[in-house]
């Protein structure tokens, strides 16, 4: 049985505020690190839009 469609939405909103966080720390075009981490995010964010 798949994850109910507020479990996905609770964790778009986590990593949402994560990117918010990671962006806090720094310019993301000047820190190879800053960008990775915030890149893996949303990667994380979209897998989470296009659940069936």
């Amino acid at each position: 049985m798949s994850k109910s469609w507020q479990a996905y939405a609770l964790h778009i909103l986590d990593v949402a505020a994560k990117i918010e966080r990671i962006q806090l720390r720094g310019n993301l075009t000047h820190d190879e690190v800053l960008y990775d981490a915030t890149l893996r995010n949303l990667q994380t964010l979209g897998s989470n839009t296009n659940v069936a």
